[in-house]
């Protein structure tokens, strides 16, 4: 006997959900690492970038830098990109 009939109403909507569970995560894999290339090529531009180096060179405490310049506008990217 099948298992969603003898285990009541209901659980044939979660079997499938269950089965569908490996496919997306499949799919998944390859777009997160794309979009985490995409994250670290455009953070590492931006850390190049005239607007990080000038701070830098001012004496503005490194911890700011990151926050500030860099992943603001590395951010449009990855948005971009995500949806």
């Amino acid at each position: 006997m099948n298992r969603s009939r003898r285990s009541g109403v209901g659980t044939l909507f979660t079997d499938r959900l269950w089965q569908l569970t490996l496919p997306a995560v499949a799919l998944s894999i390859g777009y997160g690492a794309y979009v985490t290339w995409l994250t670290t090529a455009a953070i590492s531009q931006e850390a190049r970038a005239d607007h990080v180096v000038t701070p830098r060179g001012r004496g503005l405490p490194s911890a700011c830098i990151p926050r500030r310049h860099i992943v603001r506008n590395a951010a449009l990217p990855m948005l971009t990109t995500s949806g």
